[in-house]
């Protein structure tokens, strides 16, 4: 019997440890999506606000990372991010009290960078594979937020 019991242990606790080693690899590659965009940083973050405007949402804050880092006397590349809000879908996640667990991930944020090389980069969380997550009307919110939120980021990867 013991014998029998071994390979299948063996066995489980191999599959484990894959998958803790597969996740802690592949996870940030499928939450954080990046994209480089063929435009300069400054006409990116102008495009976000013009697109982002075209589509009826709004923009409550701009955060300039690289100018909040020079008042603490560093020195980075040109970084922002750009809280986007419709208040449309923020009222059906906070009108739902088992929906606005998901609080903490409003607004929506887009986020901008300059690479060293010049590169700019746009990252947003993956809120498709994400809203998958939670199910029913947070499901159904996220995916809405994302399809229009991936509508701004398509208008940052045309020159």
């Amino acid at each position: 019997m013991k014998k029998r019991i071994m390979p299948y242990l063996i066995g489980v606790f191999a599959g484990a440890a894959l998958m803790l080693i597969l996740t802690a690899f592949l996870m940030p590659k499928i939450m954080i999506l990046e994209d480089v965009s063929p435009l300069g940083y400054d006409e990116a973050l102008k495009v976000i606000k013009d697109k982002t405007a075209e589509l009826k949402w709004k923009i409550p804050v701009v955060h300039e990372l690289h100018k909040s880092m020079e008042k603490e006397g560093y020195t980075v590349e040109k970084a922002a991010v750009v809280e986007i809000c419709k208040a449309d879908y923020a009222a059906e996640i906070l009108q739902t009290d088992n929906a606005r667990n998901v609080t903490s991930l409003m607004p929506c944020r887009i986020a901008l960078y300059r690479t060293s090389d010049g590169k700019t980069i746009i990252s947003r969380m993956n809120t498709g594979l994400m809203s998958k997550l939670f199910g029913g009307k947070v499901t159904e919110v996220m995916a809405k937020a994302t399809f229009d939120s991936e509508q701004i980021i398509s208008a940052l990867l045309k020159p």
